[in-house]
């Protein structure tokens, strides 16, 4: 079996102050927010991040 993407999820209950961190650690800003209480950064080509 090949794996081709992977997204790594996060919950956190306070979406504003994660984004904040996580905008530090990957330094810029989210790639996507498909909606107010989620925050996603692409990291590689097939990899992601979801706060």
């Amino acid at each position: 079996m090949a794996i081709d993407h992977v997204l790594a999820v996060i919950s956190v209950s306070d979406i504003e102050a994660a984004r904040g961190w996580y905008d530090r650690l990957l330094g810029r800003p989210p790639d996507n927010r498909p909606k107010d209480s989620l925050a996603e950064w692409r990291v590689t080509d097939t990899g992601w991040v979801q706060v």
